[in-house]
């Protein structure tokens, strides 16, 4: 059986026919279908699949199927986020995580001078007793120690070496589609920040965010299936972050 071809008719640029699915809490996702002679057909067909390896393009799928000198074309596009009327769709977190630290960081000891605080782990690195502390030690027990630098060795001495401190992470979770424009980060990794602001709902759950310091972590990008991605941001809070990573805690003359 032959086709005879008009040359006065191409294959359109719009489809011929069309469906949409909706599926709740994934999007949108369109079906597109082309039918005409075999070689316009798959002209179209090598055009969208050119398409789809542009940047910014939505083509997930195509299928080509012929029969009898006609072919039939059907085009499938990444979903597109119709529940905000955007691609992009974001959702913060804010968690508080307890963190074991050397019991030496507590801001309890912050009185202490570092020429008292190196007397106290020479005295407990070398478990010297009261009169050993007097006889070796540059600070004598019986006549300077503090309070605070006996206090420290009790804890020591009797393994309290650690303690709780709490901590915050703000996640930040960026979903969209194939086509959505998210754009993850890497500059500024491991480094102190300028403190994250809220850019959701949250600014009416939580009145702010506590005083200290940010370090930026690096962006995670995960395929959740059906043509969509999460793109998700943390930020990691201190009262103070090392010199190391761009923070203020260190030494000062």
């Amino acid at each position: 059986m032959s086709v005879t071809k008009n040359p006065n008719v191409a294959v359109p640029d719009n489809p011929q026919s069309y469906t949409k699915s909706w599926l709740y809490g994934v999007g949108e996702r369109t079906e597109q279908q082309w039918n005409g002679d075999r070689a316009s057909i798959e002209t179209k067909y090598d055009a969208l699949k050119t398409l789809s390896a542009i940047p910014g393009q939505n083509v997930s799928e195509l299928n080509l199927s012929t029969s009898n000198g006609r072919a039939t074309l059907i085009a499938r596009f990444g979903r597109s986020d119709t529940v905000t009327g955007s691609e992009i769709t974001i959702v913060e977190e804010l968690y508080a995580v307890d963190v074991l630290v050397d019991i030496r960081r507590a801001p309890y000891w912050d009185a202490m001078s570092d020429d008292e605080m190196a007397v106290v782990n020479q005295a407990f690195d070398n478990q010297w007793t009261e009169d050993e502390i007097d006889a070796n030690a540059e600070i004598p027990w019986t006549t300077s120690w503090t309070d605070l630098m006996k206090n420290l060795r009790y804890h020591l001495v009797h393994g309290v070496d650690t303690y709780f401190e709490t901590a915050f992470v703000l996640r930040r979770s960026s979903h969209g589609v194939r086509t959505s424009q998210i754009k993850a980060s890497f500059t500024d990794i491991n480094d102190v920040v300028t403190a994250p602001t809220f850019s959701t709902q949250m600014n009416d759950l939580v009145e702010s965010l506590p005083s200290g310091e940010w370090l930026k972590k690096p962006p995670e990008v995960e395929h959740l299936g059906r043509g969509r991605w999460r793109v998700s941001e943390e930020y990691h809070w201190a009262e103070k972050w090392s010199v190391v990573y761009g923070g203020t805690w260190g030494w000062t003359a």
